[in-house]
């Protein structure tokens, strides 16, 4: 009787250590995700990662889908600007929640970016920026720096995939202030600006008068107004002249 208790205990003891290495073989991920990759075969022998100095057989890659991230790479001379909106956001005293509705026009916060992928065309999404990298990137002399955007709930978000190419469109800096036609600034020879505006009481659409204005930033075509217009007044792109009537040039001619 005491040598079949031995053995039973034995036998028990067995089964626990065969159950044991039977819960290991259960790969267990610690994270919720996609498998993208597998780098393991069936009937492959791998090394443990606690037994093992070098840390173990890689088995499989994991994508982490609760949140989908762009990196965006931007070149040196526009960083500091996409710092400065990352900057101005943080100065906001309250946050606009993002609706799904609004991801599909336009940004509500001045760290935030429109994101269209090549591959879906038909519809736009918004991410909010979480990181800027402080490594640049150098290829072929052009030295950029990573942008994490980390994307809005969209319910198109499911069509996107894995290293997908996209566009990412940074909210451009808003100024204040009235706009106008390039070519209707006009400067003088001491640095200061005027625009030609009818004169008060004419007529004849003809009379002008210099007025002075502070100019701000251009892209060239037209012009922000800081100071000196105001919305809904005139001027002329061109300074106006008049043309003589025939008997005025008569009597230029006599």
């Amino acid at each position: 009787v005491e040598a079949a208790r031995a053995t039973l205990k034995n036998a028990e003891e067995l089964l626990r250590e065969a159950e044991q290495r039977l819960a290991e073989t259960k790969i267990v991920s610690p994270i919720d995700g996609k498998v993208v990759k597998i780098h393991a075969a069936v009937g492959q022998v791998i090394s443990s990662g606690i037994t093992t100095i070098g840390g173990g057989t890689v088995l499989m890659e994991l994508a982490d889908t609760s949140q989908l991230v762009v990196r965006a790479e931007v070149d040196e001379a526009d960083i500091d600007r996409v710092s400065q909106m990352v900057a101005d956001a943080a100065d906001l005293s309250t946050h606009l929640p993002l609706t799904s509705q609004q991801a599909a026009t336009r940004p509500s916060r001045p760290d935030e970016a429109v994101i269209t992928f090549d591959a879906l065309r038909d519809v736009c999404f918004v991410g909010r920026i979480v990181e800027i990298a402080q490594e640049p990137r150098e290829r072929a002399n052009i030295i950029t720096y990573d942008v994490r955007l980390v994307l809005h709930d969209h319910p198109q978000l499911h069509r996107i995939r894995l290293g997908m190419q996209c566009t990412v469109e940074f909210q451009p800096q808003r100024f204040k202030g009235v706009c106008v036609p390039y070519a209707a600034v006009h400067s003088r020879d001491d640095g200061t600006y005027f625009v030609y505006r009818p004169k008060p009481g004419d007529k004849t659409g003809l009379e002008y008068i210099e007025w002075d204005v502070e100019i701000g930033e251009t892209d060239g075509a037209k012009v922000i107004i800081k100071s000196g217009l105001k919305p809904g007044d005139r001027v002329f792109e061109r300074r106006p002249f008049k043309v003589p009537s025939a008997e005025q040039r008569r009597e230029q001619s006599a």
